[in-house]
């Protein structure tokens, strides 16, 4: 029996970016990157670059009309439109997505939003990648889970069941208050209520 042995070796997702430079600098500050290498052409404009994230890596390349450039589209030539889009783990998307969104993402699946369940949230970057950050780590099949923040559902519900249990209370205490009155006269009610 031919048993194939499995391949060893790891994903790197590759984007081509107009704005080498640039777009090292905005992915480092939004999402926490860290360089780890860039190469520059002969007159000295970056040409590559290999960023870290946790133990992940992503490539940077310039993109060019010339060789494989030719078969590629950016998505701010096709209308925001992707095929691909990076997802990262991270231990706590709330504070990951505050974090870019301070320097500037295009939010396009906010962590606060329903469909989200405070799991994840996706966004463009300056020249219109998609990145998704999300607390589930495939590798590990599991999700961090961050304390939880309920849903607009779940408080509203919760502020109903005060409502309800409040007027209940009343209720229960108004016709106690006419029980005691109808059984002892309205002195011994009032003494009850604690009215002076």
């Amino acid at each position: 029996m031919n048993v194939q042995q499995p391949v060893k070796g790891t994903v790197v997702p590759t984007l081509r970016y107009r704005d080498v430079p640039a777009a090292i600098a905005w992915l480092c500050t939004a999402f926490g990157f860290e360089k780890q290498m860039a190469v520059a052409s002969e007159d000295g404009s970056v040409r590559y670059a290999q960023l870290a994230f946790g133990d992940g890596l992503v490539m940077l390349g310039a993109a060019e009309d010339a060789g494989g450039g030719r078969r590629m589209a950016w998505p701010l030539e096709t209308g925001g439109l992707e095929t691909q889009v990076c997802y990262l783990f991270v231990e706590d998307a709330r504070s990951h997505c505050a974090r870019a969104k301070a320097a500037g993402a295009a939010i396009v699946l906010d962590v606060d939003d329903e469909a989200s369940d405070g799991r994840g949230y996706s966004c463009r970057d300056p020249e219109g990648h998609v990145w998704t950050f999300g607390t589930y780590d495939p590798r590990q099949r599991r999700s961090a889970r961050p304390a939880r923040r309920p849903t607009r559902m779940q408080v509203g519900a919760g502020r109903l069941a005060l409502a309800v249990g409040l007027l209940a209370n009343v209720v229960t205490s108004a016709a106690f208050l006419g029980w005691v009155s109808a059984a002892n006269g309205p002195a011994v009610a009032v003494a009850y209520a604690g009215l002076p």
